[in-house]
């Protein structure tokens, strides 16, 4: 790992090919533009080689973030980037005085679910058949931070 850093409008295309290569639900080139230029969102990647392997987009609102989406390129799963990820964006709502972070995950999904459970998030409830291109449920999770 080179280094974290904030997603630029610049990283828009690269972006928009991984997320096509992580996810059958992947967002459009129009959403990611709107995420990466809106000011309450939060926005990081991991580089390697000066090449982005990794991001985390989240929103914040008055007293709570949400994660929206995390992804992580195959070759740099199961090395922990996922939970520097998490845990940068804890810091920062640590830093801004934001109390909880939420997030909703695939059920089948395990490996995310044990990331988000060794970071202390809490199972809040389930949306059932919330992804529909997987025809899975959505696990509501949680985590306050003071």
């Amino acid at each position: 790992m080179d280094k974290i850093r904030k997603v630029e409008v610049s990283d828009l295309d690269t972006i928009c090919n991984l997320e096509q290569i992580f996810f059958l639900d992947y967002w459009s080139k129009n959403q990611i533009l709107n995420q990466i230029s809106c000011e309450k969102n939060i926005n990081f990647c991991i580089e390697s080689d000066s090449k982005i392997v990794a991001y985390i987009f989240a929103r914040y609102y008055l007293d709570f973030t949400e994660i929206l989406k995390i992804g992580v390129s195959r070759g740099f799963r199961k090395v922990g980037l996922a939970s520097i990820l998490m845990k940068e964006i804890e810091l920062l709502c640590l830093n801004m005085k934001i109390k909880k972070i939420l997030l909703e995950v695939r059920e089948a999904n395990i490996a995310a679910v044990s990331l988000y459970k060794k970071l202390n998030y809490k199972i809040d409830g389930i949306r059932k058949n919330y992804y529909k291109k997987y025809n899975d449920d959505g696990i509501l999770m949680s985590k306050k931070l003071i």
